[in-house]
């Protein structure tokens, strides 16, 4: 057969932890089922866990999605919440890749469902070329405690094999306050990048 198919069900995580991964604990009852046909060349990964850690941040009911085929990715992970700090987390978040080519879009947002208000929404597009990448943002929105900032205009910013970035101006709004962003980070004199 070209298929190959694998599941994973963790009993107790301690041991790898200890001799691997330091860093990353993994809940009991956490599931990978996998799938490979070598026939069709298509990848199809799910995994669950109520809880998984990585050093201080961690993420529950976490659900990660992944199927690829000769062309194209797929990707999708989604959670009750990630925390990335003491103060800083996502509730409801669900992240979204599609990768065909040299084009990738992406989607990621989140919602505390309650008040005050913390939810959010990023989303755009990447492009792959020879020496550079670039972003394209189509949408940025933040609200955070109830205060809600948005991407006044669609903005692109590349960044280049060498490390220099370039960004068209990027403007993000809230009421009559603003954060501007534009211009050129490079080893060139004349490059600067512009916050105000």
């Amino acid at each position: 057969s070209d298929e190959l198919t694998v599941q994973i069900k963790i009993k107790k995580f301690n041991t790898i932890k200890e001799l691997f991964l330091p860093d990353v604990m993994i809940s009991a009852g956490s599931i990978l089922d996998a799938n490979f046909n070598a026939g069709t060349n298509k990848l199809n990964v799910q995994f669950n866990s109520a809880k998984i850690n990585y050093k201080s941040m961690f993420a529950n009911d976490l659900v990660f999605i992944l199927n690829e085929n000769d062309s194209t990715v797929l990707a999708e992970v989604s959670g009750k919440s990630f925390n990335l700090a003491d103060s800083l987390k996502m509730e409801n978040f669900n992240f979204s890749v599609k990768s065909v080519d040299r084009r990738t879009s992406y989607n990621l947002d989140w919602d505390n469902l309650k008040a005050p208000a913390n939810r959010g929404e990023l989303k755009g597009q990447i492009h792959y070329g020879e020496n550079q990448f670039l972003v394209f943002n189509e949408k940025i929105s933040a609200t955070i405690n109830d205060s809600t900032w948005n991407l006044q205009a669609p903005n692109t910013f590349i960044i280049e094999k060498n490390g220099n970035l370039k960004v068209d101006p990027l403007v993000i709004v809230n009421h009559q306050q603003s954060i501007k962003l534009r211009g050129a980070l490079s080893d060139r004199v004349e490059d600067s990048l512009v916050i105000s």
